[in-house]
């Protein structure tokens, strides 16, 4: 619970570890993947709920949170919100769509990396088919070195994060890994990809990294722009296990 970078009044939070009888492998942005995905996916059905604005309910969450230590990182608030509004800003929150079209949004504070990220979607869900109309991240990761080496960075951690989303699984039979390259391994190839819009923040706060930060939120940025297309609230992934088809529409 020391980890939740919104202001939730009661928390409680445990970990319990067991040994993995197999062999394991680094993912990346590791455990971020997964809590991400579902603090993320969450914080929107209790803005749902509450009959408001999943934009607007973080805001709100992150406006009443103080700046904080967590796990050894300086945490601004403030940093996190202003992304998420930028993020906003470029997927046009607030402009009207048709039926089945809608955008979603989720953030991320990587600690790890004093890193602070958003991705926003729009979307169409006709018979649980997905059109990609756009995509964006904004990224703040304090003072930037090496402004192409990080929009490489976001660009190859979009991949997986989409790969992981819509295509990557591993599955066992008979206790042995039935996957053994990428040609069953799927990721994300570049002419599947939609278009995504880059914005970093200027700061002057000390670099953080950017290796893993634009993984976590890519994944429930996407399901809550679904859910809020077509009112189906994904918990299990990738999405073509839930009966789910998808297409890029570059306009």
């Amino acid at each position: 619970d020391n980890d939740m970078y919104y202001n939730i009044p009661i928390l409680r939070g445990a970990v319990h570890r067991t040994e993995s009888p197999l062999a394991e492998g680094w993912w990346r942005a590791v455990n971020f993947t997964y809590n991400n995905f579902v603090i993320e996916s969450f914080i929107d059905e209790i803005a749902k709920a509450q009959n408001k604005d999943s934009l607007a309910f973080r805001l709100s969450l992150l406006a009443s949170k103080e700046s904080t230590m967590i796990s050894g990182a300086k945490y601004n608030p403030q940093r996190l919100a202003t992304v998420l509004q930028e993020a906003a800003n470029l997927i046009e929150w607030n402009k009207k769509r048709s039926n089945g079209t809608a955008v979603g949004i989720a953030c991320c504070f990587y600690n790890h990396a004093m890193a602070y990220t958003a991705h926003a979607f729009e979307v169409t869900v006709k018979n649980k088919v997905v059109t990609i109309h756009k995509a964006v991240c904004v990224s703040d990761i304090g003072t930037v070195i090496d402004p192409d080496g990080l929009e490489n960075q976001i660009q190859g951690g979009f991949v997986w994060g989409m790969s992981e989303v819509l295509k990557s699984e591993i599955t066992l039979q008979n206790g042995m890994v039935q996957q053994n390259h990428f040609r069953d391994f799927e990721v994300m190839r570049m002419g599947e990809l939609p278009p995504l819009t880059i914005k970093i923040i200027k700061s002057t706060e000390p670099p953080g990294g950017a290796g893993e930060t634009s993984v976590p939120s890519v994944k429930p940025a996407l399901c809550n722009a679904i859910a809020a297309a077509c009112g189906i609230r994904v918990r299990k992934l990738p999405l073509k296990n839930e009966g789910f088809t998808f297409k890029i529409n570059p306009s």
